[in-house]
């Protein structure tokens, strides 16, 4: 990920909780572990109880998802 849009990310961020109003209202959006699992071609009977499958789903799908964290 670019370090430029990183820090502006969680600039956006550290400005809400401080109470100033950011220049655009981040977006977070929540991907379930069993989409990621799935949208990686992994099998749920077998990987959703494997931490480190969990994470590879997981750093595969998030690319393709469009937000700020």
């Amino acid at each position: 990920m670019d370090t430029e849009k990183k820090l502006y990310r969680d600039q956006l961020y550290r400005d809400i909780w401080n109470g100033v109003v950011p220049d655009r209202v981040p977006i977070t959006f929540w991907v379930d572990f069993v989409y990621a699992l799935q949208y990686s071609g992994m099998s749920l009977l077998r990987d959703q109880w494997s931490m480190k499958k969990m994470l590879e789903a997981t750093e595969i799908s998030a690319p393709h998802v469009d937000s700020d964290t």
